[in-house]
């Protein structure tokens, strides 16, 4: 199980996330090139 929290976003990325075009890898040992991936 994963949790934290993103602090200090940068304005790009708070106008990506807000227009709905933000990517997400998520990255583990196991795969470290991206277990999970998806457009926020």
């Amino acid at each position: 199980q994963a949790q934290g929290v993103v602090k200090d976003l940068d304005a790009d990325l708070l106008q990506h996330l807000a227009q709905g075009t933000a990517f997400l890898q998520v990255s583990t040992k196991a795969h470290p090139h991206g277990e999970m991936r998806g457009q926020v």
